[in-house]
C-alpha cells in the first residue's frame, strides 16, 4: 500500500478518534481508542488478486521444514494453529489454513526441523518437505550447496506481487537469483526489523517536537534523534552515570549500531545496481567512514548513551530511564505488559536528504524452497495463495493486518499515530546479505563501535583483499548453479 493512502486514510480519522499529531503544538501527542486500526493498512482501492488456478490437490499435506519453529524470537513463530484461541495471530494463521484447505484439499503442515537436519535431509535428496524456513546466517550454506531452487524458475509464483517483500527480492537476489525470500506468509521479517520506541510522557514534559511529525516531514535524522536525546539525560544526584540514571538512548551495541549504519544507507554488505553485493566499506570507503565516525561522535554527546547488558534496556526503557530505545517490533508486544506509553518510529535517517528510511532486519527465518521439491508448481500455487491470504490486500483480519494492529496497542489504547511508522518500516524492511558469513561485520560492531575505536581505516584496510576474494568466491559459485 502506498504512503499516500495511509495519509488518505490518517486524514479521514481525524476527526476525534485518531491519535494525532497536531502541527500547531507539534509536541502535542494523544492517542483515542479505536475498532477501525486496520483500514490505516487494508488498500480498499485496489483490488489486487493472484492469479491462483481452479485445482484440487485433494489429500496433500504440505510439509513445511520449519527452523524457527517455537522460537521467541518471535510473537508466533509456528506456522499453523489447531483452531481459534483469540490470540489475533494465531487465529488469522488457522483461518488462512482453513482457507487453503477448502480451496485446494491441501494440508498445511509445520514441522520442528533444524537447519542442520533439514541440510542432511537435503544431502540425501529427501522429498519430504515442500517448503524450509532458514535464519539468514545459515541460509547461504544450504545455497551454495545446490539444495534450493531459485524463486524466478516457479511459474506459478509471481514475485512482483506486493504479497512478496520487494526489497528482499531485489537485495537478496545474486545476478538475478534469488534462491529465498520472504513474503507475508510469515511474520519473521517484520519481528525481527528494528524500530525506534520513545518514551511519549517523557517527549511531553521535556516540550520536545513530536518524533510523528519529524518523520512525516522528512526531517528524522540521527543528530535529531541525539539532540532531543540530550535533552532527557538527567544525572540521579550521585555523580556517577549508571543504569540508575535517564539517558537519551539505550541499548546493547551491536543492536544499535547494526541499525544505525544500516539507517544511514551504510551497511556493510550492500546491493549493487548490477545485481552483485559488494563490501559498501571497502567500495564507498569515503562515505562508510564518515558515517562510522559520525555515528561514534554522536553518541558519545553529553552522556546520551548507556550501552546495556541484554534485557537491561527494556528495563530502563520501561522505567522512565531512557527517551529512547533501538529494538526489535517483537518489543513491542512484550512493552505492552509495562507501565509505559510508548510509540514508534523508523529507525531515523543519516540526512533529511536521504531517499528512504531503512529498517535493518539482521536475521530473520527466510522461505527456501528444496531443490529435492517433487512439485514445484503446485508448491508455487500453495505458496502464492499462503502469502497472498496472509496480506492486507485479501482482509483486514487477514495476519498482515493483525499483526499491525497488535504491534500498534499501547498501554492504554491503540496507537494510530504509530500506524504510518509501521508502515514505512514495512515498506523499507533492509535484509542483511550474509553471504560470506559475519565474522568481519561482527567485529566492526563488537571490537570497534562498542569499544569506541576510532581506528576503523587500517580495520577495513586490512581487510579488504581476504574479504573481497570471500565475496567473490560465493558470488562465482552461485552464478554458477543451475
Amino acid at each position: 500500500m502506498k504512503k499516500i493512502i495511509c495519509i488518505i486514510l490518517v486524514m479521514i480519522m481525524m476527526s476525534g478518534l485518531l491519535a494525532c499529531v497536531k502541527k500547531d503544538n507539534p509536541a502535542e501527542i494523544t492517542s483515542a481508542k479505536t475498532e477501525d486500526v486496520t483500514t490505516l493498512i487494508t488498500d480498499t482501492t485496489t483490488a489486487l488478486v493472484p492469479n491462483l488456478p481452479d485445482v484440487k490437490y485433494d489429500g496433500y499435506e504440505f510439509k513445511i521444514a520449519n527452523a524457527a519453529y517455537g522460537n521467541t524470537k518471535y510473537t508466533y513463530s509456528y506456522l499453523t494453529a489447531e483452531n481459534e484461541t483469540g490470540n489475533p495471530i494465531a487465529d488469522a494463521t488457522f483461518k488462512r489454513n482453513q482457507k487453503i484447505l477448502d480451496q485446494f484439499g491441501v494440508t498445511v503442515a509445520d514441522i520442528n526441523v533444524t537447519t542442520a537436519e533439514f541440510t542432511t535431509l537435503q544431502a540425501s535428496q529427501d522429498n519430504t518437505y515442500a517448503l524450509a524456513t532458514v535464519d539468514l546466517s545459515h541460509v547461504m550454506s544450504l545455497v551454495t550447496k545446490g539444495y534450493a531452487i531459485d524463486f524466478n524458475n516457479i511459474s506459478t509464483i509471481d514475485l512482483s506481487m506486493p504479497w512478496w517483500d520487494q526489497n528482499a527480492r531485489v537485495k537478496l537476489s545474486v545476478n538475478n537469483k534469488l534462491y529465498y525470500t520472504f513474503s507475508d506468509f510469515t511474520i519473521y521479517a517484520l519481528d525481527n526489523t528494528r524500530a525506534v520506541y520513545f518514551n511519549k510522557n517523557l517527549i511531553l514534559d521535556l516540550g520536545l517536537e513530536s518524533p510523528y511529525q519529524l518523520v512525516e516531514d522528512n526531517q528524522w535524522t540521527v543528530e535529531k534523534m541525539i539532540v532531543m536525546g540530550i535533552d532527557a539525560v538527567q544525572d540521579n544526584g550521585d555523580g556517577i552515570y549508571d543504569s540508575n540514571d535517564r539517558y537519551g538512548i539505550v541499548n546493547t551495541a551491536t543492536t544499535v549500531y547494526e541499525a544505525m549504519l544500516t539507517g544511514c544507507n551504510a551497511e556493510i554488505v550492500k546491493q549493487g545496481d548490477d545485481g552483485v553485493p559488494y563490501f559498501c566499506c571497502f567500495d564507498e570507503k569515503d562515505y562508510f567512514v564518515s558515517v562510522y565516525n559520525f555515528l561514534l561522535e554522536q553518541f558519545n554527546r553529553n552522556n546520551v548513551y548507556y550501552i546495556s547488558d541484554t534485557n537491561t534496556e527494556r528495563t530502563m526503557f520501561a522505567s522512565g530511564n531512557a527517551l529512547f530505545v533501538v529494538d526489535t517490533l517483537l518489543e513491542a508486544s512484550i512493552l505492552r505488559m509495562e507501565e509505559i506509553d510508548f510509540g514508534i518510529l523508523p529507525v531515523p535517517k543519516y540526512s533529511s536528504e536521504q531517499e528512504s528510511y531503512l529498517n535493518v532486519s539482521p536475521n530473520p527465518h527466510a522461505l527456501l524452497i528444496p531443490k529435492s521439491s517433487e512439485d514445484t508448481d503446485r508448491t508455487g500455487v500453495i505458496l502464492e495463495a499462503l502469502s497472498y491470504y496472509s496480506s492486507n490486500y485479501y482482509s483486514e483480519n487477514a495476519l498482515i493486518p493483525q499483526y499491525f494492529e497488535l504491534t500498534l496497542q499501547s498501554k492504554s489504547a491503540t496507537d494510530l499515530a504509530s500506524a504510518e511508522s509501521l508502515q514505512i518500516i514495512h515498506d523499507n524492511v533492509s535484509y542483511v546479505i550474509k553471504i560470506v558469513g559475519t565474522d568481519f561485520s561482527s567485529t566492526i560492531f563488537q571490537s570497534y563501535f562498542a569499544t569506541n575505536n576510532a581506528a576503523i581505516v587500517s580495520l577495513i584496510d586490512s581487510s579488504k583483499l581476504s574479504q573481497n576474494r570471500l565475496l567473490e568466491t560465493a558470488v562465482d559459485t552461485i552464478t554458477k548453479l543451475n
